[in-house]
Parts: C-alpha cells; sequence; structure tokens
C-alpha cells in the first residue's frame, strides 16, 4: 500500500493575467516563471506554487480562486497595471488576516491605501534587475516565514485602532487622534503627485502644526480665522452623527477619490478643513465631493480666497 500523499504548503498568486501573447500575459509569466518560480525552487521547494489559470482540478475557477485566498499559506499579489480583480483579491486575503506579499512593477504608481505597506518593486528589463527582484522576493519570504511574522495590513491596522479606541482613556483617545493627524501629513507630505509648493505659504505653515481643535464662542458656533489665499478653494466638512476618526477618514477618502492634490488644513472634533488649488475644474470637483459626504449626512461648505465663517 502506497504511503498517503503530503499536502504541500500552497503559494497562491494573484496577477493581471491577460489573454495568451497579450502585454499582460507576457508580464505574468515573467513573475510567475522568471522570479517566483526559481526562489521557491531555490529556497523553499516543498511550496506548491499555484496560479488561477493554471489551475488543473475541474469546477467554478472563481470557488477554487476565493478557497486559495482564504486558506493558502501565502499569497503574492502584482498590483502593476492596477487590476481590479487583483485588488478585489487582495481585500480578501487582507480581512482573513493572513500572509500576502505585494508585488509591482518598477514605476507603476501604489495606491495610498496600501503604499505604506511592504510590498517588492522589481523589474525584467536586464539580467540584473532580475537577479535583484529574486534576492528581494527571498528576503521578504524569510520574513514572511519568520516565527515571529505578524500580518500587517490596512484590515489588521484599523481592526486594531477599533479595539483600542474601545477601551482607551481620554487620554489615550487624544494621543490616538494625534497620531493619526501625523500620519495623514506624512503620508501627504509623501505623495509624489502633491507637491506642497502648489500651495500658499501659510496651508504649507498649517500642515507643519500640530492639528488644531476650532475655537467655540458663546453662540455654539466654530470661529475659523484661516485665510485662504484668492487661488485656493477651502473645502470644509462637517460632522454631527459621526466620532471624530469616521469624519477624518470619509473626508480623507473623499478628497483622495476626487483630487490628485490637496492639503489637510485644519481638523477639529466636528469638522475637518482641506485645501485645493483653484480652478474651474476643481471647483466642480468640489460640487461632486459635497454631493458625495453630503449623501453621508455630512455638511459640507466651499469657499474660495476668502474666510470660511
Amino acid at each position: 500500500m502506497a504511503p498517503p500523499k503530503v499536502k504541500k504548503p500552497v503559494c497562491f498568486v494573484v496577477s493581471p493575467i491577460g489573454e495568451t501573447g497579450s502585454p499582460e500575459r507576457i508580464h505574468a509569466d515573467w513573475l510567475l516563471e522568471g522570479i517566483i518560480k526559481p526562489v521557491f525552487a531555490a529556497h523553499y521547494p516543498n511550496y506548491e506554487i499555484i496560479r488561477a489559470d493554471k489551475m488543473p482540478a475541474p469546477g467554478l475557477i472563481d470557488v477554487q480562486i476565493i478557497e486559495h485566498l482564504l486558506d493558502a499559506e501565502l499569497v503574492i499579489a502584482d498590483i502593476t497595471t492596477l487590476n481590479p480583480n487583483v485588488f478585489y483579491e487582495i481585500g480578501v486575503r487582507h480581512v482573513v488576516n493572513k500572509a500576502i506579499i505585494h508585488m509591482s512593477r518598477v514605476g507603476d504608481p501604489i495606491p495610498f491605501d496600501i503604499k505604506l505597506f511592504r510590498h517588492i518593486t522589481f523589474s525584467v528589463a536586464t539580467p540584473q534587475a532580475l537577479e535583484a527582484a529574486k534576492v528581494a522576493l527571498k528576503e521578504s519570504l524569510d520574513a514572511t516565514f519568520a516565527e515571529d511574522f505578524k500580518v500587517d495590513n490596512p484590515v489588521t491596522r484599523t481592526r486594531g485602532v477599533v479595539k483600542f479606541e474601545e477601551n482607551a482613556t481620554p487620554g489615550e483617545q487624544v494621543m490616538q487622534e494625534q497620531i493619526a493627524s501625523l500620519n495623514a501629513r506624512v503620508a501627504l507630505l509623501e505623495r509624489a503627485d502633491n507637491p506642497l509648493s502648489h500651495f500658499s505659504p501659510h496651508v504649507v505653515e498649517a500642515l507643519r502644526r500640530p492639528a488644531v481643535k476650532p475655537a467655540r464662542y458663546a453662540g455654539g458656533g466654530t470661529a475659523w480665522t484661516q485665510q485662504f489665499a484668492q487661488d485656493e478653494i477651502a473645502i470644509r466638512v462637517i460632522a454631527s452623527l459621526h466620532s471624530t476618526r469616521q469624519l477624518h477618514q470619509d473626508g480623507q477618502k473623499a478628497m483622495e477619490t476626487y483630487f490628485e492634490s490637496f492639503a489637510t488644513v485644519q481638523e477639529g472634533e466636528a469638522s475637518v478643513v482641506y485645501a485645493v488649488l483653484y480652478s474651474d475644474q476643481n471647483l466642480k470637483t468640489a460640487g461632486e465631493v459635497a454631493k458625495q459626504l453630503s449623501a453621508m449626512d455630512y455638511r459640507v461648505e466651499i469657499s474660495q480666497g476668502r474666510r470660511i465663517e
């Protein structure tokens, strides 16, 4: 009687694939055959490498993909070309809190939502670049398979923040808000498509200061003292039913969705102010931001080059 077959651990490769002979397929094959498989063969030969188009088992391919995303010991995801199917599959993997390695072709943009998390950039343009990609992948695999490795992705971080906020003291909550504000400013400064030199000096200075809570006066309103230049549009988002964290998250996400370049000028407990450069198109786009956030029960005020009272 033959001994039972030992099931190998699986590395599931998520990638834009495309039709046979297409640039997408050629790119995907270079990554799989030229980088991933040689590294595993040399250093982790016990792993089975699977990509969706190469799965031999019969059945619904979508079901098999989800099963691998949920169960595979490792997922390697190539975000090159920003393929929507790839990001859907990355989202599934993030939710189950299991190991995933992000990879991207050199020179391609890294989406803001995952830019802060480790990823491997690679190129197959030269033999030297190919070898460098193999070395980088091997180092990432070693770190991922280490005993002290902990999964870190946007979902796990958000869950951690929520758990912290549920049990945090008032002082710890203030500290968390300040850290979140600092992280937002650092992310803004790192965005290549958002040079601060485009903004007037007072907006740049506002980004360098800690988040400021608005001063309240007897009438119960909020007095804003920030003066905007004539070539800037100020967008203030005001919340009455949302938490401070939710306000800042929703506002930031809306601005990132509609604008390539913007500055977070002032953040408070119930409102946040953004600045964008003035143009007819940006003024129209600000209206779209207001429409989206209004549908989420926020109040939005838009002003060009004057104080918001």
